[in-house]
């Protein structure tokens, strides 16, 4: 695992042996997984504008420097999503930090 500091709030979930997951306070942001002998992240589409960025990698440890070093050029934003939707009682449907809280879609809501 790559030894670089997570910004705040950040965390690897490795529960799974064969790909590792990012977190932010219990909600998926990204994860790093194998497919077709390489290594490819994935950034979740709630928080890529609906796209989901990924980058094709050789190993798992440059997979996790690479979604490492996007989670802190976006930190702010996935702040600010993750925020937004508690505030307003939605869950994201990455969210992994309890299994009592109901699946919801992302939805973009504005705060006045």
């Amino acid at each position: 695992m790559p030894s670089a500091k997570l910004p705040e709030g950040f965390e690897w979930n490795s529960d799974c042996p064969e790909r590792m997951e990012l977190l932010y306070q219990g909600v998926r942001v990204g994860k790093v997984k194998p497919m077709a002998g390489v290594w490819i992240a994935i950034v979740e589409p709630v928080f890529s504008a609906g796209m989901g960025e990924t980058c094709v990698v050789p190993t798992m440890g440059r997979g996790q420097t690479w979604l490492r070093t996007w989670a802190e050029k976006r930190s702010e934003y996935v702040r600010a999503t993750v925020l937004s939707h508690r505030l307003v009682g939605r869950t994201l449907a990455t969210d992994t930090s309890g299994t009592d809280k109901p699946k919801g879609v992302f939805q973009l809501v504005p705060i006045l």
